[in-house]
């Protein structure tokens, strides 16, 4: 009898209980080439095609490119929008949804609401780990095929762990796809989460192609950069080392990307975020049919002003943040006057009106990043002070300021923390996880806030696992601080 495999739903343990092919459901038509009308398939026959192969590794990119900005379940909206209200980025103007608010003033909700939890494990790990399987057993791919997208995969499952062990601390390190064993797991220490990230991204590395590849997995293209390539997972290895305070290697991960010059380059600031931008080391192809980034949609506040849709505005702080002159304000913030009231908002991605041309693709990993990895990591290491000041200056040049004065290591510390504020707001969650790497945010906090009108602990630096995971699986606990 041949082994079938049938869709199942969301949550984490039900998605622990069969394997999430959804990459072959009609979905994605740009990014999933081909996509058979079926609810089951075969692992057999998953994994018997290359184009088929392809499809189910793309519909997991699908999936991460599509997000409702209501549900904080899904990554994609999770780090891009609720990230940014829970820390300084953002604000809530004239809202009536209690879940803006609650996440807006840091008050969690003891694991009873939605959160990335399982959509992460179920969307993403399980699949992922699924298709690892799946394809590594195949003996009917075209090798170049299945080593490309065996890199896919250790990539996606490295990505996500990188923000589950961020957003949740230790986690269940789930590998594999049998449920028997995964639904007894308990957390891993952060630690071993972090080395099987690294141990992802190594194998990533090591597997994908230094060239994009097309939808089919076959072929290649120079202008596309919808999923990763050798340069992301170098990317993504250095941020990683950088949180693991292994400087010379994030130094050294970064210095491969940024020497590869005929790819990559810092762009004009009006072009950083449009489709196939020469900054864009992984973007991810906007899904929903008729629209561009689900980021404009959500964060451009329409003439009429904020709305109970579109509530969001940027944070006080954020804009006091901007030097005068900085060009990044004027070309990634955007307002709207209604009576005598401005209405400021982030504008990295600015196309929110139905049919109009998809010119802007989702920013996963740029080339600034990678600059401002490099620049701590040559200062925490203190040989090459004049090196983190060069690589600070490449983004202070590009947006028409003068070179940074910091030449003490301590000086450039903040002034890079500083930088990163201003050049990565709204991206994926950099500040939350700036603010808790830096072990600031107990000092930034608190009254960030009160002037929310929430309050803070040190413990809303980790969210609930939901109550219901909890439930199902006797071996796991809460985090501390939640009932």
């Amino acid at each position: 009898m041949k082994k079938t495999i049938i869709i199942p739903r969301r949550r984490f343990q039900a998605a622990l209980l069969c394997c999430l092919l959804a990459g072959l459901l009609p979905g994605c038509k740009k990014l999933v080439d081909v996509a058979p009308p079926v609810t089951s398939v075969t692992v057999e026959s998953a994994y018997s095609e290359d184009k088929l192969a392809s499809s189910v590794v793309n519909g997991i990119y699908g999936d991460m490119s599509t997000y409702s900005i209501l549900s904080p379940e899904t990554l994609s909206a999770y780090s891009s929008v609720y990230l940014g209200l829970m820390a300084d980025e953002l604000k809530v103007d004239n809202v009536i949804n209690n879940t803006y608010l609650m996440w807006y003033r840091n008050q969690y909700d003891n694991g009873l609401g939605s959160n990335p939890w399982g959509g992460v494990y179920g969307k993403i790990i399980f699949r992922a780990n699924a298709a690892i399987e799946g394809i590594g057993a195949s003996t009917k791919l075209t090798p170049t095929v299945k080593t490309q997208l065996l890199g896919d995969c250790y990539f996606i499952r490295a990505f996500a762990y990188f923000y589950l062990v961020n957003l949740y601390g230790a986690v269940p390190l789930v590998i594999t796809s049998d449920y028997k064993i995964n639904a007894a797991l308990p957390r891993s220490s952060t630690e071993d989460v972090y080395q099987q990230i690294t141990n992802d991204l190594l194998m990533a590395k090591s597997l994908l192609s230094v060239d994009y590849r097309g939808v089919d997995a076959m072929t290649n293209t120079p202008t596309s950069r919808i999923t990763p390539n050798r340069a992301a997972a170098q990317a993504l290895l250095a941020r990683v080392y950088l949180f693991r305070e292994n400087y010379a290697a994030a130094a050294s991960e970064a210095s491969d990307v940024i020497s590869q010059t005929t790819k990559y380059a810092l762009t004009n600031l009006s072009s950083t975020f449009l489709a196939g931008s020469q900054e864009a080391i992984w973007q991810l192809q906007p899904t929903a049919a008729g629209y561009n980034t689900p980021d404009a949609q959500a964060l451009v506040i329409p003439a009429s002003g904020p709305d109970y849709s579109r509530p969001f505005t940027l944070n006080d702080r954020l804009a006091k943040a901007f030097e005068a002159g900085d060009l990044r304000k004027k070309n990634w913030v955007d307002s709207v006057k209604i009576g005598t009231v401005y209405y400021r908002y982030p504008a990295k991605y600015k196309v929110a009106s139905f049919n109009s041309p998809v010119t802007e693709y989702k920013m996963v990993l740029r080339l600034a990043e990678q600059y401002l990895i490099r620049a701590e990591a040559r200062a925490k290491i203190g040989t090459d002070l004049n090196g983190a000041r060069a690589d600070l200056d490449k983004l202070r040049t590009r947006a028409g300021l003068s070179g940074t004065t910091a030449s003490t290591m301590p000086e450039l510390l903040i002034a890079i923390a500083k930088e990163r504020q201003v050049e990565l707001f709204l991206e994926w969650g950099d500040r939350w996880f700036t603010l808790k790497r830096t072990k600031t945010i107990d000092q930034v906090m608190p009254a960030v806030a009160a002037e929310k009108g929430g309050s803070w602990s040190s413990y809303h630096q980790l969210l609930a696992l939901p109550l219901i995971d909890l439930q199902i699986s006797p071996n796991l606990v809460q985090n501390p601080g939640y009932n």
